[in-house]
């Protein structure tokens, strides 16, 4: 064959494979299977290295021109970007098709209060993707030049610097497209525009935001592209994707920030802010606590706890939180309850302070990511389960790991409103 021949073939199967990847959301969605559609995207996605691979083999017996080898490569990094994000939209369609969880009316928030350049966030969002395209494609040229060319030898040399290259510039863009989101992002006026069991409440503390923002960046790893292929969302927009099924997750905002961490919609309250948390936690679909030893956060699980029925309280164990933090998060919430008034009054306080929080699951691997998931059913019956993600897997990321851990939850959740005729209390 020649190089025009070879080059089509390739240029071919690639195109195919991408199709295959989207239709198969299409198709996961009819038979109302997330497994399935989870497959096929993750085996195109292989075959498409696979194919990229055997490619470069037989290209070695065949004269072609430095651009044409350029072209190719930029060609495989688009293709295996698009089959990437079309891995990372499945599944977050899939899982929002599966569950049929009635949806009240809500307008969906405003767009945010700071001033929005709507050209700023379009051409943020065009420059980022270019930008990362550019950067794999410098990479999957490191890896080339490692793996195919003979002679001369410079271009070895060169294969590290110009990985290296193709980190930092596809870092640059992810973080773009990230900060383009944020630019973009909704905020919710006032909790008046909420009505009872439209949403999901997430709190947390204010540092967490920046570390749950937070993009993991690629490293230069020679023969290695995976980590130039993660997605560019942060941690709240996949947990926010996951709540996505029961309502709009919403979110107290830092006070004074620049701009709102793409993820949950903001609600900025003034320094009386308890009476409207614990209002908004009461009318709630489904309140989402990350546990941590702020004095406010400790309250806000003691209101949680002490005013909601089981079915609707999720307690998220970051990973960075230690053995000892969450005994002290245990023993300081034992120490609150008797000081409640909400605890004397709450139907749900009687069954809940006979048990308490329970012990941290334990967990395989302490020094991996494992997040914890604590959910309850009735009479506080706990289900506690560690999740360990790995970022730069299509079917094991955060996403993933945390949908697979709340499953049960959603069932019980699903239960419970169907006996009690109602979305919230």
């Amino acid at each position: 064959m020649t190089a025009v021949e070879w080059y089509a073939a390739a240029y071919g199967t690639y195109m195919l494979l991408v199709a295959a990847s989207a239709a198969s959301i299409a198709t996961s969605t009819i038979v109302r299977s997330r497994r399935i559609g989870g497959v096929i995207r993750a085996l195109c996605l292989l075959l498409i290295g696979v194919v990229a691979f055997f490619f470069q083999i037989q290209m070695r017996n065949v004269e072609s021109g430095a651009m044409a080898v350029a072209i190719h490569l930029f060609v495989i990094a688009v293709a295996l970007s698009i089959s990437w994000a079309l891995t990372t939209f499945g599944a977050r369609r899939e899982w929002a098709k599966f569950w049929d969880f009635p949806q009240p009316a809500f307008s969906g928030g405003t767009q945010s209060q700071f001033k929005v350049d709507h050209h700023r966030w379009t051409g943020g969002w065009f420059r980022g993707w270019l930008l990362y395209l550019v950067g794999v494609a410098l990479a999957a040229t490191a890896v080339f030049c490692m793996m195919y060319l003979g002679q001369p030898r410079w271009p070895r040399i060169l294969a590290p610097l110009t990985g290296g290259a193709g980190a930092i510039i596809a870092n640059r863009g992810r973080k773009m497209r990230l900060q383009a989101r944020r630019v973009h992002a909704r905020r919710v006026e006032s909790p008046n525009e909420l009505p009872p069991g439209s949403y999901v409440l997430y709190l947390r503390m204010f540092g967490a935001d920046e570390r749950n923002a937070f993009v993991l960046p690629a490293r230069n790893r020679t023969l290695d592209l995976t980590d130039m292929l993660l997605p560019g969302g942060s941690g709240e927009e996949d947990l926010a994707a996951a709540m996505r099924p029961v309502g709009p997750m919403i979110a107290v905002g830092i006070p004074g920030e620049e701009l709102p961490h793409a993820g949950a919609m903001r609600m900025y309250l003034s320094m009386n802010w308890k009476p409207v948390v614990s209002q908004l936690i009461e009318n709630a679909r489904l309140v989402v606590i990350e546990l941590g030893m702020g004095a406010g956060t400790i309250w806000e699980v003691a209101q949680a706890l002490s005013t909601l029925p089981p079915q609707r309280l999720l307690l998220i164990i970051p990973e960075r939180m230690t053995d000892d933090d969450y005994e002290q998060v245990r023993k300081r919430l034992r120490r609150m309850p008797s000081g409640q008034a909400a605890f004397r009054k709450s139907a749900y306080a009687a069954s809940y302070s006979r048990q308490g929080l329970p012990p941290r699951p334990d967990r395989k691997n302490p020094d991996g990511r494992g997040i914890g998931f604590m959910h309850f059913s009735d009479d506080w019956k706990v289900t506690s389960t560690t999740g360990y993600y790995i970022p730069w897997h299509p079917t094991r990321d955060f996403f993933s790991v945390t949908t697979k851990s709340i499953t049960s939850l959603f069932d019980e959740l699903k239960s419970y409103e169907e006996r009690a005729g109602r979305f919230w209390g």
